[in-house]
């Protein structure tokens, strides 16, 4: 498991730059190892989140590399935790999940804190959180902060479905994208996230985003798509009700419920693909 990989090293006690441990393997003949420390930063960024963790326990070197690690950070909830989530559904054991959760939401916060490095290229938090917890703004302050390119939310799973949709979701705080270290932004993804169209409106505006896909947002109920300047080539909605107009009052209309979709190809909107979901599934594939 990629969670039980960076668990596992940062439960581990912390020395020294200079001091070598028991099991330090690294060979004087390591070329590698004695490249620059921008190198070796930029080595590890090519890796994925879980091979990256690895190369901690090569030597006393590398341990402190992660730190800087500039690739996309990928938190997504272990197994053990979707088999806990069955039984606390069904009225068992409610109690080892919320130990599950608890250690996840640490060991994410543990990460993002340890973390050095002034960009991140992407961070990408899958699990069912619950809403009004403090440490998801702390979340979405961080990629601001590393100026991130790909930012994915999903809070959508079990706990969603057992409760009423009245319970309430996480709103993404609109006024971080003001913020300027925002406009490297070309990756949005949220689901199970509270998200107005206005702030939609004004991220499209202010960002250079490519990519927008938004999937059960209680609070999206329409969207105004400004054609010729968008940067848009990717946009996915699902499971809401949207009414989408374009300046000049070309619409594109899916209630949500109807099983017929009015789309005017004059949106003058340069998409390369174009998805609503609800009750049915539409795909435009092509240029609009």
């Amino acid at each position: 498991e990629t969670d039980g990989v960076a668990i596992l090293h940062y439960k581990m006690p912390i020395l020294p730059c200079n001091t070598r441990r028991e099991g330090d393997f690294t060979c004087p003949n390591d070329c590698i190892s004695q490249l620059p420390y921008e190198i070796l930063v930029d080595v590890l960024s090519c890796l994925s989140m879980k091979e990256a963790a690895r190369t901690t326990i090569l030597s006393s070197r590398w341990r402190y590399l992660w730190n800087s690690f500039t690739g996309c950070l990928n938190f997504e909830k272990p197994l053990t935790m979707a088999y806990l989530e069955a039984k606390a559904h069904l009225g068992l054991e409610a109690e080892p999940l919320a130990r599950e959760r608890f250690m996840f939401m640490s060991w994410v916060n543990q990460v993002l804190g340890s973390h050095h490095g002034q960009l991140m290229e992407g961070l990408r938090i899958c699990f069912d959180v619950d809403y009004n917890n403090n440490d998801i703004d702390k979340w979405v302050q961080f990629a601001v902060e590393k100026k991130v390119q790909k930012l994915e939310l999903d809070f959508s799973g079990v706990r969603y479905d057992c409760y009423e949709r009245s319970s309430g979701q996480y709103t993404f705080p609109s006024h971080l994208f003001r913020c300027s270290s925002f406009r490297s932004l070309t990756s949005l993804r949220l689901a199970n996230v509270g998200v107005s169209g206005e702030v939609l409106e004004h991220l499209l505006s202010y960002c250079t985003v490519e990519a927008l896909s938004v999937k059960e947002s209680l609070c999206l109920t329409s969207l105004k798509l400004f054609g010729p300047s968008l940067k848009l080539k990717y946009l996915e909605l699902k499971s809401c009700t949207h009414e989408f107009a374009e300046e000049k009052e070309s619409e594109g209309k899916y209630d949500g419920k109807r099983k017929e979709m009015e789309h005017e190809r004059q949106l003058g909107l340069n998409l390369q693909r174009l998805c609503w979901k609800n009750s049915i599934t539409c795909y435009f594939e092509g240029t609009f």
